[in-house]
């Protein structure tokens, strides 16, 4: 019997009379660990598959950022600085849409070595990312256009379906209009979040295994057919977690335009959510791969603190946001309320069109904070007339220009801004658009409790802020000079075209005054104009050289119509005036 192994014939040896001295049979030797950058070799020796639940996958990210948390929080910061930069100055928004798509490609990169190997080089991977980053912005916006286009033509079909619903008529055409709208808006969104989610897995895709924008976004879609669903809950809260912080600063009815300390917290808060996102479609990249390395037990500790963490700053998030929108309701109801009517207060918000502790009297000399609420709202460029009547009689009137639409405007004045040194009496405020009446509306100046004084003389500035100077004392010598009325200017300064004493309300009167002598360079020429013996408005020039003749012209836009006196006078003396009257 031949008992030599691997003879014919031979038995194996038992286990008893195996040589237990043996040296144990050579392992096979450990694959070198991928460098960073290179292609994921997914058809190697793949993996049992993971969990891909939103559960599981979630919780597999809160591993992977508590593992390098370090340098991934770096990453993070630096999205976050830039964020408030841009915010701070909108020109930097150029360097932020570059930067975003390279802080992802980075932050794939270090999630990704990480789930691949169980361990992360950080130099290495960041370089990897960097290198990705062309591919991924490339990517973006190529999805930035689709998506752009998605939503222009879905919110076309809204308006073309609002469109026939009010075009049948009656309240069946608008609940049909509004219905249908609603209908286009919702398939939209509906068909953006499908196609976000079937190609969730590109960026992974590119930055891990060296795919270009579209074969990335194919391979995507090929990888989640059949999850879609999944991955678009995974989308929905990913994205809520990472930018909840972010929305809650454009909650405008809450939040103040500009304000830097919002800017500088929504980004501090960021820092934390915005790598969520991006890690969360590596892990389910490398989970449907079968290519992720399952975390040991027990898991980090950091990990259930960061998810704790976040979770608090994202309700904290969605309840502020939620109140201010609630917020911002309130106010559009409010506007629309009010539309058409001038309210007082002692404070005021015009970007929210809105009134703090609003009020109809007032003491004498008190802060009045005037919103103007406009029938309409105006383009920008328009020129609004501001008049103001005390009491049935007319103080004056000023001429304004806003370089943006707006709904309201106004704005917080003191006693000598808006004449209430003229006495207690009713305040009547008109917002004219030429002829078009946009609000109107007022409020009650009382005397202040405890005084004696006597008012002073009528301010004549204006809450639109084209006020003239306070007027000096009426002075009571007899002009020697003459004033010219007309329709267009002279020759010089001593005459006028067209010469008139009658205009009709609204024109452009142009002025031309002889001072009867005269008058030294340097010396400072008061002009008033008065209306029902009351000064109205007044300037004052100080003159470059001697002269005798001075011209100009008055605009009369909001003056109602009756007889005008304009004086021209120097240190107290008249030395000209003349009369003309505005007709209907």
């Amino acid at each position: 019997m031949n008992d030599q192994p691997g003879a014919p014939g031979s038995r194996p040896p038992a286990p008893w009379e195996a040589d237990t001295f043996a040296p144990p049979p050579a392992a096979t030797p450990p694959a070198a660990p991928p460098e960073p950058g290179k292609p994921w070799p997914v058809e190697l020796s793949p993996r049992p598959a993971l969990p891909t639940t939103i559960r599981a996958i979630l919780g597999a990210t809160f591993d992977a950022y508590a593992a390098d948390l370090v340098p991934i929080l770096a990453l993070s910061a630096l999205y976050a600085a830039l964020s408030v930069l841009s915010a701070v100055n909108p020109l930097l928004g150029v360097v932020l849409a570059v930067a975003t798509p390279v802080v992802t490609s980075m932050l794939v990169a270090v999630a990704g070595e990480r789930l691949r190997t169980g361990s992360v080089r950080p130099r290495q991977a960041v370089a990897a990312g960097i290198r990705r980053a062309g591919w991924v912005f490339v990517w973006s916006f190529l999805v930035g256009l689709a998506i752009g286009g998605l939503a222009l033509l879905g919110t076309l079909g809204a308006l073309f379906a609002f469109g026939i619903g009010a075009a049948a008529g009656g309240p069946a055409g608008a609940l049909l209009g509004g219905l249908g709208s609603g209908a286009v808006a919702a398939a939209a969104v509906a068909v953006g979040l499908f196609l976000l989610a079937r190609w969730s897995l590109a960026i992974p895709n590119i930055v891990l295994n060296g795919e270009g924008p579209l074969s990335g976004s194919q391979a995507s879609t090929e990888r989640v057919r059949g999850r879609t669903t999944r991955m678009a809950a995974l989308l929905v809260v990913a994205g809520i977690v990472t930018w909840a912080p972010t929305l809650v600063a454009f909650v405008p009815a809450l939040l103040a335009r500009g304000d830097a300390a919002v800017v500088a917290v929504t980004g501090a808060l960021g820092i934390l959510t915005y790598p969520v996102l991006p890690i969360a479609f590596t892990v389910a990249y490398a989970r449907l791969e079968r290519v992720a390395v399952e975390p040991p037990r027990p898991r980090s500790r950091l990990a259930p603190v960061l998810a704790v963490a976040t979770g608090g700053i994202v309700a904290i998030s969605l309840a502020v946001g939620a109140f201010g929108v609630a917020a911002l309701a309130t106010d559009v109801s409010n506007m629309e309320a009010n539309r058409g009517r001038v309210l007082a207060g002692t404070g005021l918000e015009v970007e929210r069109c809105r009134l703090v502790e609003p009020r109809e009297r007032f003491e004498l000399g008190e802060g009045v904070a005037v919103l103007a609420v406009l029938d309409r709202r105006l383009a920008a460029g328009a020129e609004i007339t501001l008049v103001l009547v005390r009491d049935g009689v007319y103080i004056g009137s000023a001429t304004d220009s806003f370089e943006t639409a707006v709904d309201c405007v106004g704005g917080t004045y003191t006693a000598a801004d808006i004449s209430l040194a003229g006495g207690p009496g009713r305040y009547l405020l008109e917002y004219r658009l030429g002829d078009e009446l946009l609000a109107t509306g007022g409020f009650e100046v009382v005397t202040r409790a405890g005084s004696s004084a006597a008012p002073s003389a009528a301010a004549t500035a204006t809450p639109l802020g084209m006020g003239l100077p306070t007027p000096a004392p009426t002075p009571t010598s007899t002009p020697g000079g003459t004033i010219h009325f007309g329709t267009g200017a002279g020759t010089d300064a001593c005459v006028v075209a067209g010469e008139t004493a009658r205009f009709s309300v609204g024109q452009l009167v142009f002025v031309a005054a002889d001072l009867g002598r005269s008058v030294a360079a340097g010396s400072e020429v008061r002009i008033a104009v008065r209306y029902g013996g009351t000064e109205i408005a007044a300037d004052a020039a100080t003159l470059g050289e001697s002269t005798a003749c001075l011209d100009g012209s008055l605009p009369t836009s909001g003056l109602p119509a009756g007889r005008y006196t304009v004086e021209y006078g120097v240190d107290g003396e008249v030395l000209a005036g003349g009369e003309f009257e505005l007709v209907p």
